[in-house]
């Protein structure tokens, strides 16, 4: 028999699914001449790192949601950047090879 979710996980995990993987966010905001490897990660880490030490001025609420949406979207970013560390990795040594020549004409 399937019992019914409690109201407050499901309200958790619709949250963490509609703020969308902070790895997804990062990969579709940061220009090509500043990728680094686990963006994701890196993006979850610096806004939290915001929210502590108050340089956002949301209301205490707003920045205790997104702090815990955040603490959970870390290990999802964690594995997520993992599993694309080749195509990173590419994609800098791509973007890196391009800026070389340029610079070398």
């Amino acid at each position: 028999m399937l019992t019914r979710p409690k109201k407050p996980l499901f309200v958790l995990l619709l949250g963490i699914m509609l703020g969308g993987c902070s790895s997804i966010r990062a990969r579709d905001t940061i220009p090509a001449a500043q990728w680094k490897i686990y963006p994701g990660v890196r993006q979850d880490l610096e806004e939290l790192r915001e929210i502590i030490t108050g340089q956002r001025k949301d209301p205490l609420w707003v920045e205790t949601l997104v702090a815990t949406m955040l603490l959970a979207d870390l290990p999802v970013s964690t594995v997520f950047d993992t599993l694309v560390a080749p195509y990173d990795l590419y994609r800098i040594h791509r973007f890196g090879g391009k800026i070389n020549r340029r610079r070398a004409n």
